[in-house]
């Protein structure tokens, strides 16, 4: 998934999650300002920041998957075109026993059987839900100069190298 959108999702979560460490401090802020401090407070010094550590932690996944020929899948194609991207699945593990539209399929029959977010946020453990819609881009409609600002000015290497590059049409 795109940094940015993940980062966003991970700000939504702090700000539904009245137990995270974070919440009490983000919530009484407007979106940039609290978006901004997701960013880069810390919960000990010692650790890095939130831009920091997924940034790594999505550039060493990428190196890794390409030293060892991985399936690279990225959320936003999914969401470009369900059955391409389980086509690619389905191919890379040559496992051609299945139909992407049947898998498809079951994955929209169970998400329509999921309860919705505010009916499962007051449940712990796997039934807590903070999933949102999980737009695609949606950072490209949120972000602001000043986070953009920060973004370019505290990733420790180019946001192209870890960025979503379409994969399917």
């Amino acid at each position: 998934r795109d940094l940015r959108d993940m980062l966003i999702s991970r700000y939504y979560h702090i700000m539904i999650d009245s137990n995270h460490w974070l919440h009490n401090r983000v919530k009484k802020l407007n979106f940039s300002e609290g978006f901004i401090l997701s960013l880069k407070e810390k919960s000990s010094p010692e650790l890095e920041s939130a831009l920091v550590y997924y940034y790594k932690w999505i550039k060493d996944w990428l190196i890794v998957a390409n030293q060892r020929k991985y399936l690279v899948l990225w959320y936003e194609d999914y969401k470009i075109n369900p059955i391409k991207y389980i086509s690619r699945i389905i191919t890379y593990t040559n496992n051609n026993n299945y139909s992407p539209e049947n898998i498809e399929n079951e994955i929209q029959n169970e998400r329509s059987k999921k309860k919705n977010l505010s009916n499962s946020i007051y449940n712990y453990g796997r039934s807590k839900s903070t999933f949102r819609k999980g737009l695609v881009g949606e950072w490209k409609s949120l972000f602001n100069n000043e986070i953009n600002d920060y973004i370019n000015k505290n990733l420790p290497g180019p946001i192209e190298e870890i960025s979503y590059k379409k994969n399917i049409e």
